[in-house]
C-alpha cells in the first residue's frame, strides 16, 4: 500500500509544478503583450531619412577603401604623398621578391645542368627545357641562363639580392623612433 501513496504523492507533485509553469509562462505572456507597439523612445531614433544618408555615407567610405590612388600626390590635400621607412622597405622587399633573378648555377650529381631561379619571392630549381615567368631556359652555363622569349634568345647572369639602401636600415635602438 505504502507504494501507492508514493505513487499518488509523484504524480500530484508533478501536476503542482506543471500548473506552476504554466502560470510561469501566462505571466510572461501577458508582460511580454503589454509592451507598447510605439516606443516611449520614438522622438530620438534614428529616422528614414537620417538612415538613408547614414548608408550612403557608409557606402561611399568602401568605395573609397577599395580605390587605389596612383597619383604622386594626395588628391584631397595635393601635398606630396610623404613615405616612410617601413613603407620604402616593403616596396624595396615587394622589387626584390617580383624581379627574375638567377641565384645559382651548378652541375648536379646526375651530370645535369641546373639553376636556382628566385621569382616571386621563391626560390626554385630548373633544368634545360623548363619554363620560368614565361622564359623557357635553352642553357645553363657557370653563371649565366640562356633563354627564350617571344622567339628572341637573351641571357642572365648569376646576380645577387640587390642591397638595400643605407637610410633603410632600422635602428636597433629602441628610442630611436625615426622609422
Amino acid at each position: 500500500m505504502e507504494t501507492r501513496f508514493v505513487k499518488d504523492f509523484a504524480l500530484s507533485l508533478i501536476v503542482i509544478i506543471l500548473f506552476a509553469f504554466a502560470v510561469k509562462d501566462y505571466t510572461i505572456f501577458k508582460k511580454v503583450n503589454s509592451v507598447p507597439e510605439q516606443s516611449k523612445y520614438k522622438d530620438i531614433s534614428v529616422n528614414e531619412e537620417l538612415m538613408d544618408k547614414i548608408k550612403t555615407i557608409e557606402a561611399s567610405i568602401q568605395d573609397r577603401k577599395m580605390f587605389a590612388f596612383n597619383v604622386p600626390t594626395d588628391p584631397l590635400r595635393q601635398d606630396p604623398v610623404i613615405k616612410d621607412k617601413l613603407d620604402r622597405i616593403q616596396e624595396w622587399e615587394s622589387m626584390v621578391a617580383n624581379m627574375v633573378r638567377v641565384a645559382a648555377t651548378f652541375v648536379n650529381e646526375d651530370n645535369e645542368k641546373c639553376a636556382i631561379i628566385a621569382y616571386q619571392g621563391k626560390s626554385t630549381l630548373y633544368h634545360i627545357g623548363d619554363t620560368v615567368a614565361g622564359r623557357r631556359i635553352e642553357d645553363i652555363k657557370n653563371g649565366q641562363v640562356t633563354y627564350s622569349i617571344g622567339g628572341i634568345r637573351a641571357a642572365m647572369a648569376v646576380q645577387p639580392i640587390p642591397p638595400k639602401p643605407a637610410d633603410l636600415e632600422l635602428s636597433t635602438d629602441p628610442t630611436d623612433f625615426n622609422y
